[in-house]
């Protein structure tokens, strides 16, 4: 089955907040930071490893779906194979999630807001 990294970023996200909500204690006799750690290497690995036609090796590129065992872009490739005018639809796609997953987990920014102000925490998972 194709992995979609939308939902993907939502797992990532679930994540962060089980690690570091209320309950992270419970949390951790079934989800580690070493999770997190491989969830992230993971979908960095999917941002720029993954083949995709007409796109150089290891260019960062992502697009709609993902073949996690073959390793490319399944939307891409269906495009390429087909008649479609917009093949290079995928080719601006990237989305702030993965940003706000390494910002978020590896780093550890927080903004909280105290007294009217927003503070900037560092907290990082890794």
């Amino acid at each position: 089955a194709s992995v979609w990294p939308l939902e993907s970023s939502k797992l990532g996200g679930a994540m962060i907040s089980a690690l570091r909500g209320p309950h992270a204690r419970a949390v951790s006799a079934h989800l580690g930071r070493a999770d997190f750690s491989a969830f992230l290497a993971k979908y960095a690995r999917m941002h720029t490893r993954g083949r995709a036609d007409d796109v150089l090796a290891g260019e960062a590129f992502i697009a709609e779906s993902f073949h996690p065992d073959e390793g490319y872009w399944v939307s891409r490739s269906l495009m390429f194979r087909g008649r479609h005018a917009d093949k290079a639809r995928g080719d601006h796609y990237f989305h702030s999630s993965f940003n706000d997953l390494v910002l978020a987990g590896l780093v550890g920014v927080r903004v909280r807001e105290r007294n009217g102000r927003a503070l900037l925490m560092l907290k990082p998972l890794l």
